[in-house]
C-alpha cells in the first residue's frame, strides 16, 4: 500500500507548492514510485515544470467519473508522474476530485505508486482543503519565519485537529533565518500564533503532537523566476553569503576573557553577526539579553525584572568590553559598508529587470568593486589564516563579478539556456528541468565544453586580482605553492551549474548550496520518520 503525505500551508507564498515538487523528485530520484497529486484548484505544479501542451493531448481536461487514471496522468521525470493537472474551480470539482481520488482510483493508486504526495491548496477552506486530510498518512505544514505565516500555520492546525488530524504533524520551515527577532521565535508557531490572537481563541500545544522536520535556508537564486537566470545578483548574493562567512570568522577571533560557556559564546557572536548595528555597548548588552530569554522562553518582560539575571557583574564588565572591541573593529565595519552596497547593487539590477521598472535604489556603481576591494585587502593583511579559506573565495566570485559585466560573457552563457522556439527569448524550462535531473550524454557533452571555455578566462582573471591587488595568501595553493587547478575547476563547474539553471524552482541537484543540502537531508529525515511512525501504527 503507497504511503502517503499531505503538504500543507495557512496561506500562500510560503512554498508549499515548490515544497511537495522537490520531495517528489527527491523521492523518485531514490528509485520510489512516486504519484505527485496535485489537489490545488489552480495547478501551480504544472506552472513550476512549466509543462508544454503537447504533454496534456488525450487528457480528460474536465473531472469526470467512469474515466481511466491515465486520462489524469503526465509522466514528468523517471518514476514520477504529476496527478490531476487541470484547473479544478468548477463548483464541485472538489467534491468529484476527492471522490475519485478516495473511491473510484484508491486501489490503482496504491498499486502503482510507493508514495503519494499531495499538494494542498493554501488556506483552510473546509470542502477544497481539510476534507482531503483524510485520504493522507502524514501532514506536513509549511511555514516561514515571520508573523503572520506562522498565525496563518496556527490556524491552519486548530482547524485541522477539529478535523481529526494525523496523530503526528510535520513543520516545514521554509526561508529559515536560523535566529529569533524580539517576540518572535521562528520555531515557536504555537506560541506566535498565540500573541497575535485573542485569549478565547488561544491554542494548547499540549493537544498537538509536531515536530519540526526542516528549517531551510532562504536562497533566492532558486525561486521560480519564470525567466532567464540573473546572474549577476546571483553573483552578489554569493559574495554577500561569502562576508557573512567573513564575518563569523572574524568575531570568533576577537577575545572575549568573560567565564562563559564555549556554547553562549558562539550564540553571543552569532547574534551580533545577525544585528550588526550596536547603538552603544550597554545597550547592545540589554538586547542580548532579551534575545537569549526569549531562545529560553522567557518573556522579555520578565528578562527585564531585577529576578532575571543571566550574567554576572564580572561578565558584564568583559562582555562590554567586548562589544566594544566588536564595535571597533575596522574590517567589521568595512564588511558591513560593503554588504549594504551589494544589497544597493541588487536592489538597482532588480529593478531594471522588472516588467515594470521604477528606480528603487541607487547603483553604486565602481563603489562597490572598490570597497570589496579594500576587504580582500584586509582579509590578505589580517594575518588570521582562519580567513583566507573564505577570503579565497571572496576573490573567486569577485573575479567572476568583474568578468560578467561584460554582455558578451554573459550572453555567451545564456545561450546554453534552452529556448521554446529557435530564435525565441522565451526560456524553455521543462526541457532544462529534465536536462538538469537526467543524465542525458548530449547535455553533458555541452555543458563540459561549456566549462572549458569559461575556466581559463576566469582562472586568468582571478590571477589578475590576485597580482593587483597583492593578495597571494588568499588564491588556493598546495603545500609546494602551487596553484591547485582542481579547486578553481571544481568552483566555475559549480558557478557555472547554478548560473544556467538558477530560478527553476528546483532545489535538487545543486551540491554546493546549503539550501539544496539541508533540503535533502530534511527530506531524507522525514521519509525514515513517516517510515517507522507506519510500522509502529496497528
Amino acid at each position: 500500500m503507497a504511503n502517503s503525505i499531505a503538504i500543507a500551508s495557512g496561506k500562500g507564498g510560503v512554498g508549499k507548492t515548490t515544497t511537495a515538487s522537490n520531495l517528489a523528485i527527491y523521492y523518485a530520484r531514490k528509485g520510489l514510485q512516486v504519484g505527485l497529486i496535485d489537489i490545488d484548484p489552480l495547478s501551480d505544479i504544472a506552472v513550476i515544470f512549466d509543462l508544454p501542451q503537447s504533454l496534456f493531448k488525450n487528457k480528460e481536461p474536465k473531472l469526470l467519473k467512469n474515466k481511466p487514471l491515465e486520462s489524469y496522468t503526465i509522466n514528468i521525470l523517471p518514476n514520477l508522474d504529476l496527478l490531476f493537472p487541470i484547473s479544478k474551480t468548477g463548483a464541485f470539482d472538489s467534491i468529484v476530485l476527492k471522490e475519485l481520488i478516495g473511491n473510484d482510483y484508491s486501489s490503482e493508486l496504491n498499486d502503482k505508486y510507493d508514495l503519494l504526495i499531495y499538494d494542498m491548496p493554501a488556506g483552510m477552506q473546509a470542502e477544497e482543503n481539510l476534507s482531503f486530510l483524510s485520504l493522507s498518512s502524514h501532514l506536513v505544514l509549511v511555514t516561514n519565519p515571520e508573523p503572520v505565516s506562522h498565525v496563518a500555520a496556527g490556524a491552519y492546525l486548530k482547524e485541522a485537529n477539529k478535523k481529526g488530524s494525523k496523530s503526528k504533524i510535520y513543520i516545514w520551515h521554509n526561508r529559515y533565518k536560523g535566529y529569533s527577532e524580539i517576540n518572535f521565535d521562528p520555531t515557536d508557531i504555537i506560541g506566535n500564533y498565540n500573541k497575535n490572537m485573542p485569549h478565547e481563541d488561544h491554542i494548547n500545544s499540549d493537544e498537538f503532537n509536531i515536530l519540526n522536520i526542516a528549517f531551510i535556508p532562504e536562497d533566492r537564486s532558486m525561486d521560480l523566476l519564470q525567466g532567464d537566470p540573473a546572474i549577476l545578483v546571483q553573483l552578489l548574493r554569493n559574495i554577500s553569503n561569502i562576508l557573512d562567512m567573513v564575518h563569523s570568522d572574524l568575531l570568533k577571533n576577537i577575545p572575549c576573557n568573560a567565564d562563559i560557556s564555549d556554547r553562549m559564546m558562539n550564540l553571543i557572536k552569532f547574534y551580533f553577526k545577525e544585528h550588526p548595528i550596536i547603538p552603544n555597548a550597554e545597550e547592545a548588552l540589554g538586547n542580548l539579553a532579551a534575545y537569549i530569554a526569549i531562545l529560553s522562553g522567557i518573556s522579555v518582560q520578565e528578562s527585564k525584572t531585577e529576578d532575571y539575571q543571566l550574567f554576572t557583574d564580572n561578565q558584564k564588565n568583559e562582555l562590554i568590553s567586548f562589544i566594544n572591541a566588536v564595535q571597533n573593529n575596522s574590517m567589521r565595519h568595512q564588511l558591513i559598508k560593503t554588504g549594504r552596497l551589494i544589497n544597493q547593487k541588487i536592489a538597482s539590477l532588480e529593478s531594471e529587470s522588472s516588467l515594470f521598472s521604477v528606480p528603487m535604489s541607487h547603483d553604486p556603481g565602481s563603489a562597490l568593486d572598490k570597497e570589496l576591494s579594500i576587504v580582500l585587502i584586509k582579509i590578505q593583511q589580517s594575518k588570521i589564516p582562519s580567513l583566507y579559506n573564505s577570503g579565497g573565495l571572496l576573490l573567486f566570485y569577485f573575479s567572476l563579478y568583474k568578468l560578467f559585466q561584460s554582455e558578451k560573457l554573459l550572453n555567451l552563457l545564456l545561450k546554453f539556456i534552452p529556448r521554446k522556439k529557435q530564435n525565441s527569448s522565451e526560456r524553455d524550462r521543462y526541457t532544462q528541468i529534465k536536462n538538469l535531473l537526467r543524465k542525458d550524454s548530449n547535455y553533458q557533452k555541452t555543458y563540459i565544453k561549456l566549462i572549458k571555455t569559461f575556466l581559463p578566462l576566469i582562472s586568468r582573471q582571478v590571477s589578475t586580482a590576485a597580482k593587483t591587488f597583492e593578495l597571494k595568501n588568499l588564491v588556493f595553493r598546495d603545500s609546494d605553492g602551487k596553484i591547485i587547478k582542481s579547486v578553481y575547476l571544481k568552483l566555475t563547474s559549480a558557478f557555472i551549474h547554478e548560473a544556467i539553471n538558477g530560478g527553476l524552482g528546483i532545489i535538487i541537484n545543486f551540491n554546493y548550496r546549503p539550501a539544496s543540502s539541508v533540503f535533502s537531508k530534511s527530506a531524507e529525515e522525514l521519509l525514515q520518520k513517516i517510515s517507522s511512525q507506519d510500522k509502529e501504527q496497528p
